[in-house]
């Protein structure tokens, strides 16, 4: 061998060539025999030797090929032909891992310079190459223990079989037995090695082509088919891809779905929700493939295939949903360039149907310009479907659509979220893709949906949800609005949230010119008790996101009537007053402040779409408002009176209404005066009849009565107090008084004192409390009463109502008026106002100064006439002077204010009780300044 080397051989050195050839590898052969012995060796260290000096021997004569390919080629042969091959075959099988790995080594890099297609030798020696692996790693269980190894084997079969496609034919049988029982090794990469391997043996032996009988072909088909499926849940993605493609291969060179293909479509639609993107890309490509080569598929076994290649369409990856849409696009031109035969035998030409389209098949067409604006404008289809499919991509799922449907809405009902979550996504993707041949299945569709809205959180639920505004945006408005009514116009209570969700998802998809027509039919059945007024939030919740949808549904809300004119956007007065209705009612069941806001935007913008932007106009609310709230008052006040006939009927009378806590009309009435505070002056004269009857007889539910008192003192307090003067009188005759008598509870306390609130307000918006103060005057026993209540707050107020009375008593000017309070209720009254000095809450005492101050310069007759013996006088100066040396300063100021001005109608006696003070009080500084302004 060493004698080789060291020879330079000429390649034009022609003659004598073959001789030359022949006596060198005879020397060579001589120099490898003894190894050759070697390797039958019972030793495995002298075996292990040997295969190595062969494998490096052989090296050298393989590098040497690129110096003189046709030289060293025939040395080769020589070789491995004559001597090397019998034992390299054997050493496959060595007991010891050492030699068999070198032998796979040698023949791996030896075989590629041998033509053993061609060669009778070469072909009988890779039989025994294969007939060797076989016993090592073709039967269970598997002799070969070392993952190298059998790696190595499984490489030199595929580089055999590549390089010797008939030894597959000459082995098939053992090559498939390799194959199925590698396929289950542990090793990864060994699974990743059967991968490609079977698609050689595929490609040689599975095909039409291929000499192999059908059955047999099937059987090996089915055979390395149900040993790779397994493969694709390995935890490794390479695995799984390498065992895609291997069962792509099976299945296009059988060219047709067999049984086991339709028992592994369920495991190969999993990897359509595959962690890795490039496993996702490439299911995509396969079942694409698949349904552009198999022929002839059944309509049953395209679909199914159709279904796998949806789900890839609505993955979030933009590369694998791209792949998924050229499959489809690819299938969609393969469909237009080789048209159906048109159907013959039909006397009528217009039911032919076009070529390439079956009787009754919709052609797809491209959707319009328009549609796809607002689709990408509005991002209908979020991340996943940011524009609309073209003409190609749809016509095949257009021409399956009904039989891919109902599949779809079965995996909706799927145990598993990854199930559900891809049957949502397909069902959005088949939406997009064939619209109009779903137009009978809308019904079915939608009822699938609504069942699964449950969880608003879930994935399946956020993809229904697109393929809602989906069907909303590309259906026909009646395909989808009479489902819907219909379950929401239903009797039975539940389920209406789901619906409302649909509904809302439609509106806001829907674009505008489509549902010109079917607003006002909207807006009343969503204005609806059974919605509106539902003891369930989430209705609620979702009908006042309905009538948003509703309203921005309108075209030129949000900036757009500037552009057009002020009248362009303005919503009928029909839907406009029945989504008012709506949200009032919404507004009547509302029990927390979030619902309320949210309530009182939804009639601003109302407000806004209906009566344009926010103008000045003579009924303008005074105070600080937005300019949004004033629009919103202006339509509180135009739909004031239509909404009172809705709640009351047309012909209102108050005495018909029930005012208890269960009565939805004196619930919706109060409702509609709260909100209505800021305009309810212009509706008066309607309103206050309502109050007086609701609030004057003890009968009434006393909840009504607190919440009708509170109303009052909100209308009274924010509204135009000139507008209710004509009222007044009648508000504290017929509302205040009856229910400022004294009652025992909680409850009755509560009344009085909101009574006492209506009454306060009225008396200090009021100019002249005259005429209020007239029948106060007639019912001092019932305000009595109140300075000896346990609330302090009402015995706070009852001193600000003494006052404005007293203020009254004196006529001022206008002779016309007689007094309010004569000597008998002068006598009765002072001693309760005095007792109030000595009361447990020092701001009452601070208050109650002014009240009997004005009680003495203004209601008392003169001294002559009243208070001859000064017994009332001397009561009251007392026990001011008592309380004049109090702790407390403000009480003390209080009472220095009082004495000062009461001075003045006994002046005697004021002295003479000063002085006699004087000497008590701890500091008599008080008392000599009260002197001080008597004497001087």
């Amino acid at each position: 061998f060493e004698y080789i080397r060291g020879h330079t051989w000429n390649s034009e050195r022609s003659s004598g060539t073959m001789a030359a050839v022949a006596a060198q590898a005879e020397e060579v052969k001589m120099g490898l025999q003894r190894h050759i012995n070697l390797l039958r060796d019972p030793n495995k260290v002298k075996r292990r030797r040997a295969i190595q000096h062969i494998a490096n021997a052989m090296e050298e004569v393989v590098s040497n090929i690129s110096e003189d390919q046709k030289l060293w080629v025939g040395v080769l042969k020589d070789i491995f032909y004559e001597k090397l091959a019998p034992s390299l075959v054997a050493a496959l099988q060595d007991a010891s891992e050492r030699p068999r790995e070198i032998s796979v080594s040698v023949l791996q890099d030896i075989l590629p310079h041998l033509d053993i297609q061609d060669s009778k030798s070469g072909l009988e020696i890779c039989n025994s190459i294969v007939h060797s692996i076989h016993n090592q790693i073709g039967i269970h269980p598997i002799k070969e223990t070392s993952e190298e190894v059998r790696l190595l084997q499984v490489g030199l079969l595929k580089q055999i079989c590549e390089a010797a496609p008939q030894v597959i034919q000459d082995c098939l049988g053992d090559l498939v037995d390799i194959a199925t029982v590698s396929a289950g090794d542990t090793f990864p990469k060994v699974k990743i090695e059967v991968g490609s391997f079977v698609d050689i043996l595929s490609k040689n032996a599975l095909s039409k082509k291929h000499s192999l009988p059908s059955k047999n072909a099937e059987k090996i088909a089915e055979r390395l088919a149900k040993s790779l499926i397994k493969n694709l849940k390995h935890q490794r993605f390479r695995v799984r891809l390498a065992t895609l493609n291997a069962l792509s291969s099976i299945v296009t060179s059988r060219g047709k779905v067999e049984q086991w293909l339709k028992e592994a479509l369920p495991q190969i639609a999993k990897l359509t929700a595959d962690r890795t993107p490039s496993v996702r890309i490439q299911t995509s490509k396969v079942i694409g493939s698949w349904l552009s080569t198999l022929s002839p598929l059944q309509t049953h076994e395209r679909v199914k295939l159709l279904l796998i290649l949806l789900s890839t369409i609505a993955d979030p990856d933009p590369n694998c949903k791209a792949s998924g849409i050229a499959e489809l696009s690819k299938l969609g031109k393969k469909s237009e360039d080789t048209p159906q035969t048109p159907v013959s035998g039909l006397k009528d030409s217009k039911s032919e149907p076009k070529p390439g389209l079956a009787k009754g098949e919709l052609e797809a067409k491209e959707i319009p310009l328009n549609i796809r604006q607002w689709w990408k404008s509005r991002k209908i289809g979020g991340q996943l479907y940011p524009e609309l499919p073209g003409k190609e991509e749809r016509s095949v799922a257009l021409k399956y659509c009904k039989a891919l449907c109902r599949p779809l809405l079965t995996q909706l009902k799927a145990w598993t979220d990854q199930d559900r979550v891809r049957g949502a996504g397909s069902l959005c993707g088949l939406i997009i893709l064939a619209h109009e041949g779903l137009v009978e299945l809308s019904c079915s569709i939608l009822s699938a949906i609504e069942c699964n809205l449950e969880d608003l959180e879930d994935p399946a639920t956020q993809m229904l949800r697109q393929a809602a505004s989906a069907i909303g945006c590309l259906m026909p408005v009646e395909a989808w609005l009479e489902t819907v009514m219909k379950a929401l116009t239903a009797t039975g209570e539940g389920g209406h949230s789901s619906w409302l969700i649909i509904l809302q998802n439609c509106l806001t998809a829907c674009p505008p010119e489509k549902l010109k027509t079917f607003r006002p039919k909207i807006a009343q059945i969503i204005r609806h008790e059974r919605l509106c007024r539902s003891d369930d939030r989430p209705t609620r919740f979702f009908t006042r996101d309905a009538m948003r949808g509703l309203i921005e549904s309108f075209e030129g809300v949000s900036g757009v009537c500037e552009e057009k004119g002020e009248n362009s956007c303005k919503i009928p007065e029909e839907v406009t007053a029945n989504l008012f209705w709506g949200l009032i009612q919404l507004h009547y069941k509302s029990p927390t402040e979030i619902e309320f806001q949210k309530t009182e935007a939804v009639i601003t913008s109302l407000a806004l779409a209906h009566l344009g932007p926010p103008k000045e106009s003579k009924n303008q609310v005074k105070g600080d408002v937005s300019t949004t709230m004033q629009v919103a008052m202006e339509l509180y006040d135009k739909l004031f009176s239509q909404t009172l006939t809705r709640i009351l009927g047309p012909n209102p009378q108050p005495k018909k209404v029930v005012w208890s806590e269960e009565s939805d009309t004196s619930g919706l009435l109060v409702t509609l005066l709260q909100r209505s505070a800021p305009i309810i002056h212009n509706h008066l004269e309607v309103v206050v009849p309502f109050i007086v009857e609701a609030c004057k007889t003890q009968d009434n539910s006393p909840t009504v009565r607190i919440h009708m008192l509170s109303l009052l003192v909100k209308l009274v307090g924010s509204s135009q107090t000139s507008d209710w003067k004509k009222y007044s009188v009648t508000i504290v005759e017929d509302i205040i008084l009856p229910n400022m008598v004294w009652r025992n509870g909680s409850t009755a306390q509560t009344i009085r004192f909101t009574a006492l609130k209506v009454l306060v307000t009225i008396l200090q918006r009021t100019k002249d409390c005259y005429p209020v103060c007239v029948p106060l005057s007639k019912h001092l026993e019932t305000l009595e009463t109140c300075l000896d209540d346990d609330d302090n707050r009402i015995r706070l107020g009852m001193c600000s109502v003494f006052l404005s009375v007293f203020e009254c008593g004196e006529s001022k000017g206008v002779t016309s008026r007689p007094k309010l309070l004569h000597e008998l209720q002068l006598t009765k009254l002072y001693p309760k106002l005095v007792d109030r000095l000595d009361d447990s809450d020092d701001e009452v005492r601070c208050c109650i100064g002014p009240a009997l101050a004005s009680l003495v310069c203004n209601c008392f007759p003169p001294k002559e006439a009243f208070d001859r013996s000064g017994h009332a006088y001397t009561y009251i100066v007392k026990h001011c002077l008592i309380h004049l040396d109090d702790k407390n300063q403000h009480v003390k100021r209080s009472m220095l204010i009082l004495l000062k001005r009461i001075s003045h109608y006994n002046t005697q006696i004021f002295v003479e009780l000063v002085r006699s003070a004087r000497t008590r009080h701890k500091t008599p500084d008080a008392c000599d300044l009260l002197l001080k302004q008597v004497e001087g």
